[in-house]
């Protein structure tokens, strides 16, 4: 009788174990390369634009430009919001050492480094696929 009831919860574990590691195996293959993914999705999404509105082969290709220059469009524009997000940050940095003392503007770096370094540990974990618990927020 223990036998038998060690083989089954044995069978069970297993099952469980591997029904965990396919469902990675297959989110890893689904996601694929990023910039890979991200071409293969734009050139289905003009596949299915080209049949649905018969477009030319001519039309795609204007298209596919327009595309591409949003898209460049987009990375300027990103990369200068981040320059006016640094700005304000190193203006507010600035309006802090005005109005702290040296020793109360060391202590705010240190605990706002320490802040930062807890912030990005949660990102870390949450983006390495271990789910965040209430513990560690």
């Amino acid at each position: 009788m223990k036998k038998l009831l060690f083989s089954i919860a044995l069978v069970g574990f297993g099952t469980f174990a591997m029904a965990q590691q396919t469902t990675n195996a297959t989110s890893k293959m689904k996601r694929g390369d990023g910039k890979q993914n991200m071409e293969m999705r734009g050139q289905k999404h003009f596949d299915k634009m080209k049949t649905e509105l018969n477009l030319s082969d001519d039309q795609v290709a204007k298209l596919k430009v327009l595309q591409q220059n949003r898209m460049a469009d987009h990375q300027q524009n990103m990369a200068a919001d981040k320059t006016a997000r640094m700005q304000k940050k190193a203006n507010a940095e600035a309006e802090m050492k005005k109005i702290l003392t040296p020793d109360q503007y060391s202590k705010w770096q240190t605990n706002m480094k320490d802040k930062m370094a807890k912030g990005k540990g949660k990102k870390m974990m949450h983006k390495g696929g271990s789910p965040m618990t209430m513990e560690s927020k």
